[in-house]
């Protein structure tokens, strides 16, 4: 009975440690338990933190779809692909962007993606990326 218990604890504990990839090391970067959303960063810092935090706020408060717009030192872009608010993309890719910009990296990209075709994205950098 004790050789049962040992290997149902050690099969309890395999199955548990199942490996969770996160291409963002940051801060209130989301998980691949957010399966339709994609974060990555460009390394380096940047600096600017309160900038770029700025620029998320002035988002938020009024999400466009734009090629490019410049903020912060930055150029920033929102786009989308059969997703029909711009508002549900930023809201989405947030927690996302916070983690860049929180350690002032040189850009942050968020990735989205519902149903069979609906994608969109949000980030910045030195260009488009």
């Amino acid at each position: 009975m004790f050789s049962k218990t040992i290997i149902l604890a050690l099969f309890a504990s395999v199955a548990l440690a199942v490996p969770v990839e996160n291409e963002s090391p940051y801060p209130n970067a989301l998980t691949a338990r957010d399966a339709n959303v994609r974060c990555s960063s460009q390394d380096g810092g940047f600096g600017r933190s309160a900038d770029l935090n700025t620029c998320l706020d002035q988002i938020i408060a009024n999400p466009q779809w734009s090629d490019s717009f410049e903020c912060g030192g930055r150029t920033w872009f929102l786009g989308g692909a059969n997703w029909n608010s711009a508002a549900d993309c930023v809201g989405g890719c947030i927690p996302c962007l916070r983690g860049s910009a929180a350690v002032g990296l040189q850009g942050g990209k968020c990735d989205q993606s519902a149903g069979v075709s609906a994608r969109c994205w949000l980030g910045y950098g030195a260009t488009v990326w």
